[in-house]
């Protein structure tokens, strides 16, 4: 069975999705997509959901590193330790004229702890 809050990927059309389970605030009507696994014709599933509580919200499509893309749609890069003991490092940066407007950032021990990192954030 699913957990409120967690995340998992689909694939939906041909293309992998981040998915999390949120919050049901009205009828069922708010899942984003339905197959025979889930919430098919807005009715409970037969397995891994319960369609009563939680609704799937669909966070966006994943990039060949298994990166969602940042607030402003642009994925981010990876970056691997320079040194022993630094950490993974993923970012996207939004500039105008040459300023940083907007940074954001995620960090892990291995690239897999960061890119995890990096998805959670939303």
């Amino acid at each position: 069975m699913r957990k409120l809050g967690e995340q998992w990927v689909e694939e939906i059309n041909g293309k992998y999705h981040m998915v999390k389970a949120v919050k049901q605030t009205n009828k069922c009507s708010g899942c984003v997509f339905c197959t025979s696994i889930w919430c098919a014709d807005h009715n409970q599933s037969e397995r891994d959901f319960d369609c009563m509580t939680m609704i799937i919200k669909d966070l966006g499509i994943l990039n060949e590193d298994g990166c969602l893309p940042s607030s402003w749609g642009e994925y981010p890069t990876i970056e691997a330790p320079s040194e022993e003991g630094e950490a993974w490092c993923i970012y996207a940066f939004l500039a105008k004229d040459g300023s940083v407007i907007k940074k954001e950032c995620a960090w892990g021990e291995t690239e897999q702890q960061a890119i995890d990192a990096w998805n959670r954030r939303v």
